[in-house]
């Protein structure tokens, strides 16, 4: 796999650390990492426990060593290397990842931080009280979840509607289905049964990793779902009209919440298409890419992937992550609140 040389800063970034670069067509960010990050998706290429996650991080695509690199200049020698788990690096290094969004048209994109716990162990004790007193201010504490931000396609406007990490912090655990419904707004699509079904389809991935994550005994302090949906309303329907997800009888009609092992075959020409993609698609040689890769590119019109390990650990004879657990409950517990309402509306409007 070649490796474009110049990059530009990322425009798609909703939450985390500020300075996350993509290349040229956008397939791809390149973002700074720590050690234990790196670690991670090593043992992601590794690790029979964390096996089941792999579908569900992005496609990582190899390690970036630059030297002297500038934004958006030519970066000189760029040399992609397979992870060596804990170990630190002398040069700077970056990890390479697929753009969870790069085959969407308008992505919609929510980045919902999970936990109750916001410090790493290693944290000196005034940095421990102040991320304490952060998740008992926010949300964090009491729903283990935080929507550090998001964006939404605005078809009337012709642009992306921007909502700041600071909505997140400043909201209480009442106003989480708030903002749930700004993510997810009726007046989005002209169909509302497209929004009810890409909903049940996301429903179904965040189930998938909850019970992937019940039985992973790992701490994760930082980490974060990415929620993708597709904001223009007929890319939309065509991705969940191939994938069956809307069927021709309407809500509850059909096969929802169909997820990527049943894409190719319900969806032919869209497979076809995934399936021809060049080298591109090709994993890193010899490194762990190679088993952290998920499906051939195929947009579903939704997708839901796990982010942020800078601060995760696996934690054998500790048992799962209850806060974690705790932030994908309540999420779950929003979506399906959003599901309902978005559903009495679609219901509303066919029978007027």
């Amino acid at each position: 796999m070649s490796l474009p040389t110049k990059t530009i800063p990322f425009d798609g970034q909703v939450g985390g650390h500020a300075g996350v670069m993509t290349v040229e067509d956008g397939s791809m960010i390149i973002k700074d990492s720590l050690p234990k990050e790196r670690a991670f998706y090593a043992l992601l290429g590794t690790n029979e426990m964390l096996k089941p996650l792999r579908d569900y991080v992005p496609e990582y695509m190899g390690q970036l060593k630059l030297s002297g690199v500038e934004q958006g200049v030519e970066a000189g020698e760029e040399v992609l290397n397979e992870i060596k788990s804990g170990k630190d690096e002398v040069v700077p290094c970056s990890l390479v990842l697929r753009n969870v969004a790069y085959d969407f048209k308008k992505p919609n994109i929510l980045d919902v931080k999970l936990g109750t716990v916001l410090y790493d162990e290693s944290a000196d004790e005034t940095k421990k009280a102040r991320m304490i007193e952060t998740a008992r201010k926010t949300t964090s504490l009491e729903s283990g979840v935080r929507l550090t931000g998001f964006k939404v396609w605005n078809p009337s406007k012709g642009e992306f509607d921007q909502t700041p990490k600071s909505y997140g912090k400043s909201i209480a655990v009442s106003q989480l289905p708030e903002g749930m419904a700004k993510f997810f707004p009726s007046d989005s699509v002209k169909d509302k049964r497209l929004l009810v079904a890409v909903i049940e389809g996301i429903i179904g991935e965040v189930e998938e990793i909850r019970d992937i994550f019940g039985k992973v005994e790992m701490r994760m302090v930082g980490g974060s779902l990415l929620i993708v949906w597709e904001g223009d309303e007929e890319a939309l329907r065509a991705s969940l009209s191939a994938t069956e997800e809307l069927s021709e009888g309407g809500i509850g009609g059909g096969p929802l919440g169909k997820h990527k092992e049943n894409a190719a075959a319900a969806a032919p020409a869209a497979a076809e298409r995934a399936l021809n993609e060049d080298d591109a698609e090709t994993s890193v040689s010899g490194s762990a890419a190679s088993t952290t890769s998920s499906t051939n590119k195929l947009s579903l019109g939704y997708a839901v992937k796990m982010i942020d390990f800078a601060h995760t650990r696996l934690a054998p004879g500790e048992g799962p992550d209850e806060g974690v657990l705790l932030g994908m409950a309540t999420t779950l517990k929003l979506l399906e609140g959003r599901k309902a309402e978005l559903a009495q509306e679609a219901g509303d409007a066919q029978s007027a």
